[in-house]
């Protein structure tokens, strides 16, 4: 959700309709592992993933759209859908907004960069924190249990 208008200088968001219906592309599918990700942080994701999805966009001819909202447009989108910040031409203009991740309840949330899964989502009090993440397999069970 917009909290300010957005100007196209300021680096707008930018999505490629329809590129939801893509195949989903996973770190580990581009030869990501865990342990490149804890070694060398971003830089393995920029080298293999970006370059990836940009081929993806190239082969399906995918064409970008930005994002130009008012203060107070929301924009809901596929958790697949191609998207980012586009570049930001003039440094005097923000975009600040309000982003927010929604789950169905019990869904396990996957974050690709750390290939790590977060806790069953359940009703809050259910949860140490909502969200909750942890590498070792036993806290999330004990936690969607």
């Amino acid at each position: 959700m917009a909290v300010e208008d957005i100007h196209a200088d300021c680096g707008p968001p930018v999505y490629y309709p329809g590129t939801h219906r893509l195949p989903y592309l996973f770190s580990h599918g581009v030869g990501i592992s865990t342990d490149d990700v804890r070694e060398r942080g971003y830089s393995a994701y920029a080298e293999r993933y970006e370059p990836a999805i940009k081929r993806e966009i190239a082969d399906h001819g995918a064409q970008p759209q930005h994002f130009l909202a008012r203060r107070g447009d929301v924009l809901f989108w596929h958790a697949n859908l191609l998207h980012g910040g586009s570049a930001r031409n003039d440094q005097r203009h923000s975009r600040n907004a309000l982003v927010h991740h929604y789950f169905a309840e019990g869904c396990i949330c996957n974050h690709d960069l750390s290939s790590s899964t977060s806790a069953v989502h359940g009703p809050v009090e259910r949860l140490p924190t909502c969200g909750a993440s942890s590498p070792d397999i036993a806290v999330r069970r004990k936690i969607a249990s």
